[in-house]
């Protein structure tokens, strides 16, 4: 006996579309630990969908980058500022780090251990993480510093106990 025919695979289908404000997404949504999206418009509106696409809330808080936590605090970046709303869409707090450069230019990211880490531009504090309660845990200005010429919300990625961003080199 041969093996039944595998049937073609389906084409994919939009299951809802919603309409955020501005010109256009810049960065990747986030999926929350249930299903629901986040994701950043161009005008610094922060919108939280529920998986089937119904609206939670809409947030002002920036567009420059946004991870979720696994308790469903969404952190987003916005020039110099981290911002941490809660699942409800109240902000649970702000975190501002003192910068003359253009701030966050990788992040904010959840880490596997909990904790928030972030890169920012010169001037800044460098690569630094945050309690999941908006405390300073540490910074690293770089040797050399960390500087991107007009890149923002550039990952960071986690392996063998480092953190890893990429950037444009700057000589």
């Amino acid at each position: 006996m041969g093996k039944s025919p595998v049937p073609p695979a389906s084409a994919g289908a939009v299951k809802w579309r919603f309409q955020v404000s501005g010109s256009y997404v810049l960065h990747r949504p986030a999926v929350g630990p249930d299903g629901g999206v986040v994701v950043a418009s161009s005008t610094g509106n922060v919108y939280s969908l529920t998986a089937e696409g119904a609206l939670r809330w809409v947030v002002p808080a920036g567009a420059d980058g946004l991870s979720i936590g696994e308790d469903g605090t969404v952190y987003v970046g916005s020039m110099n500022t981290i911002t941490a709303i809660a699942a409800n869409g109240s902000v649970r707090w702000t975190f501002t780090e003192p910068s003359v450069g253009q701030g966050v230019i990788a992040g904010p990211t959840v880490g596997p251990d909990g904790n928030i880490y972030v890169i920012s531009d010169y001037g800044g504090l460098g690569a630094f993480a945050l309690s999941p309660e908006g405390k300073l845990l540490w910074s690293n200005p770089g040797d050399p510093t960390f500087a991107e010429n007009g890149q923002l919300g550039v990952e960071i990625v986690f392996g063998s106990g480092r953190l890893y961003g990429a950037f444009d080199s700057v000589g």
